[in-house]
């Protein structure tokens, strides 16, 4: 027997890469891959600072992922290949100049690959089209690894701040892209 390669794809290529705006319809697989992430990084993973097993399980319940989904001010991209979502950003209306990027999860086996750049640049796209003219983004006082990625991306630091996440409070760097 021959294997074959599934139709609309060439043999030994790999499902392209899709990022999008994230629809209703995405709720469930959404939930899911909140769940993956959380459980293949864990409580000390970068980027999950302060999170718990509660904060998580409300994040990837499907009526919270609704209301984000169903918010104005809220806009909310995946990453997806193959059909699998395998990264998410999510930009928040601050104000009539001011975004922030609520936050950036891509699967561990999906690092390193441009996923989490093709999402910021989505983000960024979709925050300068809704009349942003500034994107805030707050990460881990000591993730240097994302403040890394968002100084390659042009954002510069501009302080500290203390933030408050599943009750817990952490350290941020807050970060600031002109996009005008």
């Amino acid at each position: 027997m021959v294997a074959r390669a599934p139709p609309n794809r060439p043999a030994g290529r790999a499902p392209a890469l899709v990022v999008r705006p994230a629809r209703l319809n995405d709720v469930s697989r959404l939930s899911g891959f909140f769940v993956e992430a959380w459980r293949q990084t864990g409580p000390g993973a970068l980027g999950f600072a302060g999170a718990n097993d509660e904060a998580i399980k409300e994040i990837a319940s499907e009526e919270f992922l609704k209301r984000r989904l169903t918010t104005p001010a809220i806009q909310m991209m995946v990453a997806e290949e193959g059909g699998k979502i395998i990264g998410f950003s999510s930009v928040r209306r601050v104000d009539k100049s001011h975004a922030e990027l609520s936050g950036i999860v891509v699967l561990e086996h999906a690092t390193g690959r441009g996923v989490g750049s093709r999402l910021l640049r989505k983000s960024l796209e979709g925050a300068r089209k809704r009349g942003a003219s500034t994107l805030i983004a707050k990460t881990d006082a000591a993730n240097e690894g994302a403040v890394r990625f968002y100084r390659s991306a042009g954002f510069t630091e501009s302080g500290k701040t203390l933030g408050r996440i599943g009750g817990t409070k952490v350290e941020l760097r807050v970060m600031v892209k002109k996009l005008r």
